[in-house]
């Protein structure tokens, strides 16, 4: 198929982004709270980020069973399982007294229920396009960014008028309305897909699938840790936390609009031209703005400049691996699966502690530029395996890839 009801898939997974990704991506305004206020003192930036870290990582983990469950229980009543405990683990975290409990409800229950929801949001609208996988693919995903813009400033708003455990319950509430409906909206194009292996050893033997993992691994530990640090950073140099809260915003905002121009431009370029792009001008605005922005005006040039860029990151990724092993929606869950489960393990869990840790370590005249170091480093690194999967593809250099 070619569009038709499937701009609707398209406009449920908007919906599961927007929902599963902005609340996740405020996490960094709870965090500069808890650290400067509500648990000051019992607690390290190392191990708060975990719990952060933890419920991203998460969403990951029902990829390698995806394939099975989608055969045993369908789509719909993994999204509906998923609707149900997202929320949930927000709204018990609006009663935590104690940093574990953080870890327990933010991070495990909410974390695991968004990664129901989700992943059935990032393979439906591939089925439902093959011209325009790019675009609706791009459009999707950019609901992230768009939640990211919403949460952000209106989490700091609420925090400021209700507290921050009302906010939480607040944000629960808004979330399970918005999944309900893009449950109703979401179907499947296939017919039950028949039994195949949850995971083909023979992958793990594919050059091409070590690439991606690399890159994604890599990409992952850096990507993360500006929505994460941004508001502790603004007001590391002398801005309010207001400001730091809509940096998160503008950061994801952009981001969303990112993900649809360089995903129609990945249809035109091609799609591992345009990743190769994305990934390493991600990683250079880390180590050319970031590194330098000491005033509202440079901080903000790089809210935009790295939004918009990484933003193609996400995007691009499975419509990269739907190339690399054609049509069979099944196989790409299997290949994703492990790519997911990889850099979420290692990227999204251990990225923002080790970041915390180099805070840390800058104590007692701290110093965010480790940080930094770390974050564009690792990406810039990563480039260098969507360079070795495009010179596999071809070793000419200006031809579509």
């Amino acid at each position: 198929p070619e569009g038709g009801y499937g701009w609707l898939v398209v406009l449920s997974a908007f919906f599961i982004n927007f929902t599963v990704f902005g609340s996740t991506y405020t996490w960094g305004v709870y965090q500069e709270l808890y650290l400067t206020d509500i648990y000051k003192g019992q607690i390290t930036t190392f191990q708060l980020t975990f719990a952060g870290g933890l419920g991203m990582a998460l969403i990951y983990t029902s990829g390698p069973f995806f394939g099975a469950l989608r055969q045993r229980f369908g789509i719909k009543l993994l999204m509906c399982a998923g609707a149900v405990l997202q929320p949930l683990g927000l709204l018990l975290a609006s009663w935590a007294n104690s940093p574990w409990h953080l870890y327990l409800t933010h991070g495990l229950i909410a974390g695991f229920g968004a990664s129901l929801v989700y992943f059935p949001s990032m393979f439906l609208p591939t089925q439902w396009f093959m011209k325009r996988r790019g675009l609706a693919t791009g459009v999707a995903v950019s609901g992230s960014g768009i939640g990211g813009l919403v949460f952000g400033p209106l989490t700091r708003v609420l925090i400021d008028t209700v507290g921050f455990r009302w906010c939480l319950r607040y944000t629960a509430i808004g979330s399970f309305v918005i999944f309900v409906v893009a449950v109703l909206l979401a179907r499947d194009s296939q017919i039950q897909a028949t039994r195949q292996k949850i995971i083909d050893v023979s992958l793990l033997k594919r050059a091409d699938f070590a690439a991606l993992t690399m890159m994604t691994t890599l990409a992952i530990f850096g990507y993360i840790i500006p929505f994460y640090f941004l508001p502790s950073y603004a007001t590391f140099i002398g801005l309010s936390t207001t400001d730091g809260a809509l940096f998160v915003g503008l950061t994801t905002g952009i981001n969303a609009a990112g993900r649809i121009f360089l995903g129609y431009a990945a249809d035109v370029l091609g799609r591992v031209n345009t990743l190769f792009t994305c990934v390493l001008f991600t990683g250079v605005t880390v180590l050319l703005i970031w590194t330098f922005s000491t005033s509202y005006g440079v901080l903000l040039l790089f809210v935009l400049l790295y939004g918009f860029i990484a933003g193609g990151f996400v995007s691009l990724l499975p419509v990269v691996m739907a190339e690399l092993v054609g049509r069979s929606f099944e196989l790409r869950i299997i290949l994703d699966a492990i790519i997911e489960s990889s850099r979420s393990t290692l990227g999204y869990l251990f990225g923002p502690p080790i970041a915390g840790a180099l805070l840390d370590a800058t104590a007692p005249n701290t110093s965010y530029l480790p940080v930094q170091l770390f974050c564009g480093i690792t990406t810039v690194l990563a480039s260098t395996f969507v360079a070795w999967l495009r010179v596999m593809r071809t070793k000419k250099w200006f031809v579509r890839v």
